[in-house]
């Protein structure tokens, strides 16, 4: 009877195991001044690869979870909170999702979890985890924690042995951490790389970022290849008069000034042969398209910067008066920006001197920020605040999730970010896809540059 007991909790802990899917989303950053923004994802990084070593618990790979939120433009920790996570939790096929956040604070780390229910929300253990400035210490007592609340679920789960870290990690080292993941999942590899090194250089105990820094040379590589097999498919040359002429004009009557950018910067390097009897030379014309790009990417500086170039070089151009306004143009917005600018940081500095008040809590301030921001044209400020905000904090404040989406997606698409603000379309799609928003975002898409 004891035996058959026995293999009747067996069988029970195995299927338990077997049906449970678990995945690790980026922590969110409690820190008043939020320094430490992209630590969240280097401890999801950490928390992951110690759960992967446990035996009968079954982790959704990191780089499914990285695809899904890189398609959906989710990969921003202030992106997820409790009422999105279960919807994400849905469309990347796990049962338990592990959420939390974190405070460091001079020699203190604080980091509070919970382990959710995808399909109703609901908490299945949650807990709370102190330590001193070694973070990594500090995600050791996290992974004690959360191994010992999925007991809970799956009776003899064990912690992996040798776990201690030889060498301590600071909030700093681990935030840059964070940063080098990030530019990897959204395909920067070589700021990836330079971040990863700045972290093993002189360090002994590094084998995770030693892991990460060889995936990411060799995703380098497999993009650099995919790239050059892609220009021979596309016979994108840039010695062929024809080939030039056809390129350039494809890429400006589709408005695809970021391609054309970069294909005429290539261009200038070889640039083809004008055929004989051309009223215009072959080098003219790159130049003409680098500014004309520039100009249409509201890039000012490097607009005037070769567009200065270009006046001085060829004063009889057919050109030149084209070339002339665009430098003109984007001087005006130069001298009308800085004064902007200096208003707004000053009014931004007004807001956070007033704190967290109960009649302002700080992340009504910290999204009043953001659309001071987005007023001032400041998109890349705008963008980077509104993807730090808490979209369940906000909600409860009458700010709706979709709302916030619908701002980043502007910024994208003042940025010229096609990719991003289509990604940030199909999230909305399908986390809300009653919003209001939905159709005034797929009708500037069909219009918009990159």
């Amino acid at each position: 009877m004891k035996k058959i007991i026995a293999v009747f909790c067996c069988l029970a802990s195995f299927c338990s195991a077997a049906s449970l899917a678990v995945s690790v989303l980026p922590f969110d950053d409690l820190s008043p001044d939020r320094k430490y923004t992209y630590a969240g994802k280097a401890l999801a990084e950490l928390l992951t690869a110690d759960l992967g070593r446990v035996k009968n618990l079954l982790l959704l790979e990191r780089t499914q979870l990285n695809k899904a939120l890189t398609e959906m433009e989710l990969g921003q920790t202030g992106l997820m909170d409790e009422k999105t996570a279960p919807r994400i939790g849905k469309l990347i096929g796990a049962t338990h999702l592990i959420v939390g956040s974190y405070l460091f604070s001079g020699s203190s780390s604080v980091i509070v979890y919970k382990i959710m229910l995808v399909e109703s929300g609901a908490l299945a253990g949650t807990g709370r985890v102190t330590a001193g400035s070694d973070v990594i210490a500090a995600e050791k007592k996290l992974m004690r924690a959360v191994i010992a609340s999925l007991r809970g679920i799956i009776p003899g789960l064990e912690a992996p042995e040798n776990t201690d870290s030889s060498e301590p990690l600071d909030a700093v080292s681990l935030n840059r951490f964070g940063q080098a993941l990030d530019a990897e999942q959204t395909g920067d590899y070589t700021r990836a790389r330079e971040l990863l090194k700045s972290l093993t250089d002189g360090r002994g105990n590094t084998q995770v970022f030693i892991t990460v820094i060889n995936n990411v040379n060799s995703r380098i590589a497999d993009s650099d290849k995919r790239r050059e097999e892609e220009l021979k498919r596309s016979g994108q040359s840039t010695t062929d008069w024809n080939i030039f002429m056809r390129t350039t004009v494809s890429y400006t009557g589709s408005m695809r000034y970021t391609s054309l950018l970069e294909y005429c910067r290539r261009a200038r390097l070889s640039p083809p042969k004008a055929p004989e009897g051309s009223i215009i030379d072959a080098r003219e014309m790159t130049d003409y398209y680098i500014v004309f790009a520039l100009a249409m990417l509201k890039r000012s500086e490097e607009t005037v910067a070769e567009g200065s170039e270009f006046l001085s070089r060829y004063s009889t151009s057919m050109y030149y008066a084209s070339v002339k306004n665009f430098v003109t143009e984007h001087l005006g917005v130069i001298k009308e920006r800085e004064p902007l600018h200096k208003r707004t940081e000053a009014k931004i500095a007004a807001l956070r001197a007033d704190g967290d008040t109960e009649k302002t809590p700080r992340v009504m301030t910290d999204f009043r920020v953001a659309q001071e921001y987005f007023s001032a044209k400041m998109y890349d400020k705008a963008l980077a605040s509104y993807q730090s905000l808490s979209l369940g904090e906000l909600e409860k404040l009458s700010v709706t999730p979709d709302m916030i989406l619908y701002f980043i997606f502007q910024c994208h698409r003042e940025l010229f970010h096609k990719q991003q603000a289509a990604r940030i379309v199909a999230t909305v799609e399908n986390l809300f896809p009653e919003s209001s928003y939905l159709a005034t975002m797929r009708t500037l898409m069909n219009y918009m540059p990159e």
